[in-house]
């Protein structure tokens, strides 16, 4: 489409260490599980990720996540986002951008967090 969007870019999950992970092609839906998306969270605390389980305060409280989502036409752009340059040569292009998908933890288990009170 002649505005942009997911149908003409290429979108790609960055993973919880801040690196390219999976890869959709332009057109292709972006369908994640929920164990997906709290696997590539940034700033996850360690307690709630145990091996490829969640703990059972996530299911009990809830989790709160953001998606932040930013476009490139320009390998050059991506290059500066990390210390491994290579791995950010995705080919964007102003024909076929790339989109960045970056989940980020906001909060969780804010029940269980609080102090315990009567």
């Amino acid at each position: 489409d002649k505005h942009g969007g997911h149908r003409s870019s290429r979108t790609v999950l960055v993973d919880k260490s801040g690196m390219p992970g999976k890869q959709y092609p332009p057109g292709a839906d972006v369908k994640l599980t929920p164990m997906e998306l709290i696997g590539t969270a940034q700033d996850l605390p360690p307690g709630l990720l145990k091996g490829t389980e969640l703990s059972w305060e996530v299911f009990r409280d809830g989790i709160e996540l953001g998606v932040e989502v930013t476009c490139y036409n320009d390998d050059k752009e991506l290059k500066g986002l990390a210390d491994n340059e290579a791995a950010w040569n995705l080919g964007a292009t102003t024909e076929i951008p790339v989109c960045l998908l970056k989940v980020i933890y906001l909060r969780c288990c804010a029940t269980y967090a609080a102090p315990y009170t009567l």
